[in-house]
């Protein structure tokens, strides 16, 4: 029975292999019709078992022992650190249950917060200089991000980047927030000495 990683919700369309192993402990082509016919090394018929609505897969083997390798994980999900779970069928066998767990692929979401055409991150309110916001989730998972409130007056934000918000990917996405200087004026007044003329 194949689960998420909460050990109770099964899950669908994880696919295995099943292969027998002979008496020294080697994996050989299953000799029943379940698993592959090999000649001269190239495998002509291999079935992949893909579990259900119910994350099961269900199967006749004869007698023996066997390895039940996960080969691929379903969408979203990644496979289990040790894929393979051996199993002993004997004549006495009327059924076996195999647990195997996935644990959702997770993502990461880098914000970056820059002055205008640089990698120099924006000078903040206290005087120090904003640091990159890393956030994890699951592959699917939405994501949000949102620009600083408190950097220095002089700043203000360019625009909202397109990828503010999103959903997590098997990997990292940059978020770049991008902030301009506020243009000042500056009048200068030209007086007679001791006058304002």
């Amino acid at each position: 029975i194949k689960y998420q990683a909460d050990g109770a919700t099964p899950l669908e369309g994880a696919t295995f292999t099943i292969k027998r192993k002979d008496d020294s402990g080697n994996t050989g082509a299953d000799t029943s019709t379940e698993n592959s016919i090999k000649i001269n090394g190239v495998d002509y018929l291999t079935l992949y078992y893909t579990t259900n609505t119910n994350g099961k897969i269900q199967t006749k083997l004869e007698a023996g022992r066997y390895e039940v390798t996960e080969i691929e994980a379903p969408e979203g999900y990644k496979l289990p650190d040790n894929p393979t779970t051996e199993i002993t069928i004997s004549k006495a066998t009327t059924s076996e249950d195999i647990t195997i767990t996935n644990e959702k692929k997770t993502g990461t979401v880098t914000v970056h917060h820059y002055v205008e055409g640089t990698t120099t991150p924006v000078p903040l309110s206290d005087g120090s200089t904003a640091t990159d916001e890393i956030k994890t989730g699951n592959v699917g998972d939405m994501y949000a991000s949102t620009a600083r409130t408190d950097i220095s007056e002089g700043y203000e934000l360019v625009a909202e980047p397109d990828n503010a918000s999103g959903t997590y990917i098997d990997g990292n996405i940059d978020v770049i927030y991008y902030y301009k200087t506020i243009p000042t004026s500056v009048v200068v007044h030209h007086y007679l000495e001791g006058t304002t003329t």
